[in-house]
């Protein structure tokens, strides 16, 4: 044993030296170790070199250790794996170094390469000459193909340049804080090299080999970094001068190529011009059939010249299309490294200037539509010519024919004809190579578009993402009244409003005819706003008359009361129009438009309230808003009105000003004004018992809009205060953008409560017309003349209760449909902005807080939709429809059902909860709830079974075990049933499926009624039965067919039974018809001595005790009237 453990000593010893060996051999660039002096030998190594580790040696360790025969396997694989540690952060090491001496170089050659740049840019400039357009028209071709390959070579270069400025921007915001970080891990991980182990196939020699390796990554990553920041700052110049050099290769090949191919479609169209010219001359003296030949071949040769200059215009549009997309395309980055660079007023005022340099969407769209047809146009065109080509070329010897066909002389013709075809031909093909080429203009012009409304829909997306979480300017200070001084005189320079009455002038002899229609339109609203009154008082006389029950007059009062309005705003609007017009030579222009237009909208929202609530108006003769909730509304406008249409166009004028770049403190001010005139009018106005919330509430206050109300009037407040902190806080755009949606939605909702009105007045005298014809019907049941008039019903007498659930149900989808959408059309351009919030995560609930807002929202949608879309679809298409109530009413549910699926389906969608991640949790769910809920299942399932096959309808009137009544609802888990005590029993599903049901009404509501009555024997059994006859036909609601019939029963203990057997049309008239006709029987029978018996009874005594036979003899003997 002793032996065999020296034995492994000595191999472990030999290893290691061997290993050591190989390593010293390995390292890098350093000799053997000289011998000592004397010259002496070194004694022989058994530990790491003075250069460890290496990569050479760890590779050979980790060889070692893995086939070294004594370690066990979990040593082994500790070592092996340590040192494989160690040889990738060797190898990181060496891969930084390497790319930082690449960075070295780069910055030691970057003076060179930037005075070799700058020197192209200076030869480039003194060689701005004009395009050589001199020679051949296939020698300028093949020039236009070489410049348009250099040119598209430039552009990628640019492009990519820019790109590379995104990047570098991007990076040197990171590079401090990785500098910083890379200095802490290198502090961490030590300074002094780690010494050389005495033996290298040991756990603490890898770890110390792991911790060198560290320890030089560390280092070389820093040097890499700083490296990369020092390469960054002095190749910045360069970087800069490499992108103006491209650029202005751009430009030049850009003006090169347009040139080369406006003077190629010249030659090209004079070509085709000369040749049209050509052909019209020698159809002069052609016969008829030739000269018209040869003036089709004129006709498309001067096409061929259109499609020329065509195709000039398309490729020089393309040109700019494809400029202006190639210039969009790194904005991105760019945009994206700003505001990641820092943050500051400064970052808003780029993301703000950048949205406003954005192109259009909607000109973009036009744009690309137009492009389309172009492309679509000039398709269809190339099939025609492709086709005539092919019709030509196959037979050139029959329509040579065929052309000289009608000629005197035909074989003096037949060469001039083959000649006229042969032109025609090659115009064609001609015609067809420049189609094509105008299709590859157009496709090209088309996908540039295409490229730049994406780039700037993504761009838009991104800026809209952050610009109202920046500040915009610096926040409110004591230099801000200085601020505003300066910002005020450079508004009202007079310099600047001297130039008013001259661009005025310019602008109106530019363009007389706009302006005056404009003009002549404002005025002829004024006009009409004059005999508004008169119309109006035409329609209402109208309206009066007896018989007319519609919305018309309450429609066209509020449509002259928003003409009346107009007439107010016109004028405003017209001159924002003017000014809106002139160039910006005038700088006032822009924002003298928008302050002009900001007041019309305001002047005309404010005036059709007034206008609405004045004395005699439609509120008072339509809507019949309460006179003290009137009286309100105006004397909030005469102190408001005025104020807050001058903060709000104040407002607009200092946001679209440019007279004071880069100051906001005038647009601070007059949001802070405008958004306390708004707090102070819903703190007066929306106050739960204000008169005006009053009326609103109506007499029904037990909804949750009232008891909720109080927290929404706080919210609201709090809201528009939020706002003014913002604006002085320094987010002075985003306080912008918000009250702007604020006010079009306070403009929404007076256009909201408007239509409330109008379609509330609309179902009151809806419900007046359907009481007329009710009340017309039953005097016509009672026997009363067709032209007897109906008493008045006036409209007051209908309450909010008379007017139905179904109607009220009706009118608040109407509502809440119209107000959602609005509210939802004005909020749009904000909601990317709440994009940013994605980024926060819900706490807890690993959804972001978009995701779990997206999500509520599309329950309270769901909501709202599931109660009232199916109302609104029932009152305006589905009762329209050939179905009975039934039918409409399966529909509704069947909507609502699908509407809250769907709904389901979206909240879960929004959270990211897909089916194949829930379907197993789905599955054992319904297994479970299968046997612990099995009865409501059956119950849905069986309500299903109701709505789908209807065995049951709204209004049947059933029979279920012992309970009657009319159906009255059907939800999903149970029926409710009206019974005759009117009391409202809820019976599950289940039972309408599974037990047996009497359904009285469901495909014929006609029903038998048997009236029993029993006569006396003796009576004329011919006269009962005339008689019975004569009650049936007396009754109205008894059906003549089926007829009625009377039976004699038979002969009865006491009474010949009788039954009379008349049919009604509806078990609702039942009990009261049975009545009638019992009543009509007992009055006839006694007019008519016949005597309804009763039951009698005969009594034989056989044998009585004794003592009661002597009582009744005694009782008999003193006149008792009993015999013995």
């Amino acid at each position: 044993m002793f032996f065999r453990r020296r034995a492994r000593t000595g191999q472990r010893l030999a290893l290691a030296s061997l290993i050591a060996s190989a390593a010293a051999i390995g390292a890098r660039g350093q000799p053997p170790t000289a011998p000592a002096q004397g010259g002496a030998p070194q004694a022989e190594q058994t530990a790491a070199p003075a250069s460890w580790p290496t990569l050479e040696g760890l590779r050979s360790a980790r060889d070692a250790a893995q086939s070294a025969p004594d370690l066990d396997q979990a040593t082994r694989d500790s070592i092996v794996s340590t040192y494989a540690q160690a040889i990738a952060m060797l190898e990181a090491a060496e891969a930084a170094t390497t790319q930082a001496a690449a960075f070295d170089a780069d910055r030691e050659a970057a003076p060179g390469r930037l005075a070799e740049v700058r020197a192209a840019i200076d030869a480039l400039g003194s060689s701005s000459a004009q395009a050589d357009l001199t020679g051949a028209l296939e020698a300028l071709d093949a020039r236009l193909t070489e410049r348009r390959a250099e040119l598209e070579r430039w552009r990628s270069e640019r492009e990519s340049l820019a790109a590379e400025a995104a990047r570098r921007a991007s990076r040197l915001a990171e590079l401090p804080a990785l500098i910083a970080k890379a200095r802490e891990e290198a502090a961490a991980a030590g300074d002094g090299a780690v010494a050389a182990p005495a033996e290298v196939l040991t756990i603490a020699a890898a770890e110390r080999a792991l911790a060198e390796a560290r320890r030089r990554r560390a280092q070389s990553e820093l040097r890499l970094l700083t490296a990369e920041q020092a390469s960054y700052a002095a190749r910045a110049d360069l970087l800069t001068a490499r992108r103006e050099r491209a650029d202005r290769m751009v430009a030049v090949l850009t003006r090169e190529v347009e040139a080369l191919q406006q003077e190629v479609a010249r030659r090209r169209a004079a070509a085709a011009d000369a040749q049209a010219e050509q052909s019209r001359e020698q159809a002069t003296d052609l016969p008829p059939a030739l000269a018209s030949a040869a003036t089709a071949n004129a006709a498309l040769a001067e096409e061929l010249a259109s499609i020329q200059r065509r195709l000039a215009e398309a490729q020089q549009d393309a040109a700019a299309a494809r400029e202006r997309a190639s210039a969009q395309a790194p904005r991105l980055e760019e945009i994206r490294a700003r505001a990641s660079a820092g943050e500051g007023p400064w970052v808003g005022v780029q993301l703000r200037t950048e949205l406003q340099r954005l192109p259009d969407p909607t000109e973009l769209a036009r744009e690309h539509r137009r492009l389309a047809r172009a492309i679509n146009a000039a398709r269809r065109r190339q099939i025609e010519i492709e086709s005539e080509i092919v019709a030509l070329g196959a037979s050139p010897e029959d329509a040579a024919d065929a052309l000289v066909s009608s000629v005197d002389d035909p074989g003096r013709w037949r060469a001039r004809a083959e000649s006229l075809l042969r032109d025609r031909l090659e115009t064609l093909r001609s015609l067809s190579s420049a189609t094509n080429d105008l299709l590859g203009a157009l496709s090209e012009h088309a996908t540039a578009v295409t490229t730049l409304a994406n780039d700037a829909r993504r761009l838009r997306r991104f800026i809209e993402e952050r610009i109202l979480w920046v500040r915009s300017s610096d926040a409110v200070t004591g230099e801000a009244p200085a601020r505003l001084v300066r910002e005020l005189r450079a508004e009202l320079a007079p310099a600047i409003w001297a130039r008013a009455p001259a661009a005025a002038r310019e602008e109106w002899l530019a363009r007389p005819v706009r302006h005056t229609a404009a003009a002549i339109a404002a005025l002829a609203l004024i006009a009409l706003a004059r005999r508004s009154r008169w119309i109006e008082s035409r329609i209402r006389g109208r309206g009066a008359k007896p018989g007319r029950h519609d919305a018309k007059t309450a429609l066209a009062g509020v449509g002259l009361a928003g003409v009346r309005a107009a007439a107010w705003a016109g004028p405003l609007a017209v001159g924002s129009e003017f000014f809106g017009s002139i160039g910006p030579g005038w700088g006032p222009g822009k924002p003298l438009a928008a302050a002009l237009w900001a007041s019309a909208w305001f002047t005309f929202v404010a005036r059709l309230v007034w206008l609405l609530c004045r004395e005699g108006g439609v509120g008072e003769r339509d809507f019949r808003w309460p006179a003290d909730a009137r009286r309100a509304v105006r004397a909030t406008l005469r102190w408001w009105a005025v104020p807050a249409g001058a903060a709000l166009a104040a407002t607009a004028f200092a946001e679209t000003s440019e007279a004071a770049p880069g100051s906001t403190e005038l647009l601070r001010v007059f949001l802070v004004v405008s958004q306390i005139l708004l707090i102070a009018l819903v703190w007066r106005v929306g106050r739960r018992r204000s008169p005006v919330m009053r009326a609103f509430w109506g007499p029904d206050r037990s909804g949750w809009l009232y008891r909720v109300w109080p927290a929404l009037h706080v919210g609201l407040l709090t809201a528009g205060a939020s706002l003014v902190a913002a604006a002085l806080a320094g987010y002075v755009y985003t306080a912008a953008r918000l009250t702007e949606r604020v006010w079009l939605s306070a403009g929404a909702l007076v256009g909201v409560v408007t239509l409330r009105a109008l379609v509330r007045r609309w179902a009151v005298l809806q419900r007046r017309a359907l009481a007329v014809e009710q009340l017309r019907a039953e005097q016509a049941r009672q026997g009363a003349a067709p032209g007897d008039a109906a008493p008045p019903i006036e409209p007051d007498a209908i309450d909010a209760g008379a007017v139905g659930a179904q109607t009220l149900r009706l009118v608040r989808a109407v509502v809440v449909v119209t107000a959602v959408a609005a509210l939802a059309a004005i909020w749009s351009g904000v909601a990317p902005a709440l994009g940013a919030l994605d980024r926060v995560r819900a706490p807890g609930l690993g959804v972001s807080v978009v995701e779990l807002g997206a999500a509520a929202l599309a329950v309270v949608v769901t909501v709202i939709l599931a109660r009232n879309l199916p109302g609104l679809l029932e009152a305006l298409v589905i009762r329209r429809l050939p179905i009975d109530a039934g039918a409409r009413y399966a529909i509704t549910m069947l909507v609502r059902y699908a509407l809250l699926v769907a709904g389901i389906l979206a909240a879960s969608g929004a959270v990211g909860l897909r089916w194949s991640q829930v379907q197993w949790l789905a599955a054992a769910a319904t297994v479970g709830l299968g046997f612990g809920l099995q009865e409501i299942f059956a119950n849905f399932v069986s309500g299903l079974i109701i709505l789908f096959e209807r065995p049951v309808r709204l209004g049947d009137t059933v029979t279920v075990g012992n309970l009657t009544g009319t159906v009255t609802r059907i939800r999903m888990r149970a029926t409710t049933i009206l019974d005759w005590d009117r009391k409202e029993i809820i019976i599950p599903n289940k039972e309408f499926i599974t037990t047996q049901l009497v359904n009285w009404t469901l495909t014929d509501s006609v029903l038998r009624i048997i009236c029993p009555v029993g006569i006396a024997y003796g009576s004329d059994t011919a006269l009962a039965e005339r008689l019975l006859y004569e009650v049936a036909a007396e009754v109205p609601r008894v059906l003549d067919d089926p007829p009625p019939k009377v039976i004699f029963q038979g002969f009865g203990d006491s009474t010949l039974n009788f039954e009379l057997r008349a049919y009604i049309d509806s078990i609702e008239w039942f009990v009261s018809i049975r009545h009638e006709i019992n009543n009509l029987i007992d009055r006839k029978f006694r007019e008519h001595g016949i005597e309804i018996a009763f039951p009698q009874r005969d009594l034989h005594v056989r044998s009585i005790p004794r003592p009661v036979a002597e009582a009744l003899a005694r009782s008999a003997g003193r006149g008792g009237g009993v015999s013995p």
